[in-house]
């Protein structure tokens, strides 16, 4: 599978991170009711309530579905910086719907919420960067960015980093990086984890090491993610 195509499986996956606002998809009394509270709380400026209003109009909750008025409110959230909506809108640019497809303007959007410490659009910034759709195509700025989410705490950007160190792409060749940041980011293959499937081709050695440095990373990835809540509740 082409690196094309890897990001356009993962641009799909995104749709899970659009739900995420729990709620239920319907048109029953109860669901139009909630839209319409909603839908008030969002006319008064609630960037919060803008960002879950836009997602009921893209999934048909309490609604008609409406990709073009999804992103009249992320558009409208955004503009008040809440990252989550400025991610949605660059994804919406990506071929989600609601606007023509423009990979430059979701570039920049994505470098918005990066800018302001946030993992997801980090991840997909660095990702564009790695393809050349509407940027500059810079492999190493592409691991750059994937290293800053991953730190953040990116399962996704953990993922694609321990790749990039196994293979030595754009980071010093390292096995023990590799592990680490596969150990963070939990990812399974045919139900175990590419870490422990890992640990059996490591020397003695070079396993305790990368024990050792799995431990490290968690810990600097949890004070991380700490310092970066701390600073958004401010």
């Amino acid at each position: 599978m082409t690196t094309r195509c890897k990001f356009i499986f993962k641009l799909l996956s995104v749709l899970l991170f659009l739900y995420s606002i729990n709620l239920v998809a319907g048109t029953t009394d109860i669901e139009v009711k909630k839209f319409n509270e909603l839908k008030a709380q969002a006319e008064t400026g609630n960037s919060g309530a803008q960002y879950h209003l836009a997602s009921c109009y893209m999934n048909g909750q309490g609604t008609g579905k409406s990709m073009e008025l999804a992103v009249l409110w992320w558009r409208k959230a955004a503009d008040q910086g809440l990252v989550q909506a400025q991610t949605a809108l660059g994804l919406c640019y990506l071929g989600l719907g609601g606007v023509p497809k423009d990979a430059s303007i979701a570039a920049r959007w994505f470098k918005i919420a990066s800018d302001n410490n946030y993992p997801r659009a980090t991840f997909y910034l660095g990702t564009l960067y790695s393809t050349g759709e509407g940027v500059e195509k810079d492999i190493n700025l592409a691991v750059v960015l994937w290293k800053k989410a991953a730190l953040a705490g990116s399962a996704d950007a953990q993922d694609k980093i321990a790749y990039c160190y196994l293979k030595g792409d754009g980071v010093p060749k390292s096995e023990v990086e590799a592990y680490a940041f596969w150990a963070a980011s939990g990812k399974e293959v045919g139900g175990r984890t590419i870490a422990s499937l890992m640990e059996p081709t490591l020397p003695k050695g070079k396993l305790m090491e990368a024990l050792k440095r799995a431990q490290e990373l968690s810990t600097e990835i949890a004070r991380n993610k700490a310092a970066l809540q701390i600073k958004n509740n401010r």
